[in-house]
């Protein structure tokens, strides 16, 4: 799972991942992507709890426009990649969502043919589309 801009520990896509994989009986892993954080973020990623989104948008943005594709959100989306791949092996199925933000990070991810490799599916929820190129 890709997380919104409140990053890999959030409360929300942590309540979800959870669930889904319990329901699932699925290995789910949550990223840390947003790197560096804004005002320290949620545990290191993202922005923080109290980000007020009505009143700062535009620095969010500003802060978003700051997070590389190629030196910082590929490289560890690959990593992670990599290590599913070796630790599953030709039979791994790997499922990807994204929320908001995440779902432009999903959508790049998808475009990288070495990033594809048994990638079953990828869903946004709640996609961010007005980001993606």
């Amino acid at each position: 799972m890709i997380s919104d801009i409140f990053g890999w520990n959030s409360g929300r896509i942590r309540i979800i991942a959870d669930m889904f994989s319990e329901k699932t009986n699925t290995l789910v892993v949550i990223p840390m992507l947003l790197v560096p954080p804004y005002e320290g973020g949620t545990d290191g990623d993202g922005l923080p709890p109290d980000f007020n989104m009505m009143t700062r948008f535009m620095e969010a943005t500003g802060w978003m426009k700051t997070i590389s594709w190629e030196e910082t959100v590929k490289p560890r989306l690959s990593g992670i990649h990599s290590i599913l791949l070796k630790k599953g092996g030709d039979s791994i199925k790997i499922s990807l969502m994204g929320f908001c933000w995440g779902g432009w990070a999903l959508s790049k991810m998808l475009s990288e043919p070495e990033l594809f490799t048994n990638i079953t599916c990828g869903m946004t929820p709640h996609p961010s589309v007005s980001m993606v190129e």
